[in-house]
């Protein structure tokens, strides 16, 4: 998944769409101002464009639960990259975890909407957790919620063999 805002070519029609329309703008500000070597502007863009995902994903229109689940995920990860930029690798991982937990939490729920498109979105916060392992070792936060989705995914029951 490319890490910028989503393209949303149909025009606006329902409050969903105003609402992905706006996360958009909040999130291009952020890659803006990334680029541009903002870093706490970039933060606050990118954590009010992640403020929006989650209301979005409150009471999402069931046509879009798919574009209110990537703009969680993409305000997570640019967050946990502005995090990063910064040298704050713990900051990072944290929110990289708080992502696949979230992505995780709401695959176990009971709405068949929302499983498919978190399940679907989970693998870019799963590889976004194995790349950090990659590059700086293990960490139990890691493992806590890696194992923690396979739980909630399970239901409780997981067996190691």
């Amino acid at each position: 998944m490319n890490r910028s805002a989503i393209d949303l070519a149909a025009p606006a029609r329902t409050s969903t769409d105003l609402s992905l329309v706006q996360w958009q703008r909040r999130m291009r500000q952020a890659i803006v101002s990334r680029e541009k070597g903002q870093p706490l502007a970039a933060r606050v863009h990118c954590r009010h464009a992640l403020g929006i995902a989650l209301e979005l994903l409150e009471h999402p229109c069931a046509e879009r639960i798919g574009d209110c689940m990537a703009a969680l995920v993409v305000s997570h990860l640019n967050l946990a990259d502005i995090h990063a930029d910064r040298g704050d690798i713990e900051a990072a991982l944290r929110r990289r975890c708080e992502a696949h937990g979230h992505l995780m939490r709401l695959a176990a729920s009971g709405d068949a909407a929302r499983q498919q498109a978190a399940l679907q979105h989970s693998r870019h916060t799963h590889a976004a957790l194995l790349e950090h392992v990659a590059r700086h070792g293990a960490h139990p936060l890691v493992t806590r919620t890696l194992g923690a989705g396979v739980l909630a995914l399970t239901g409780g029951h997981w067996t190691v063999h």
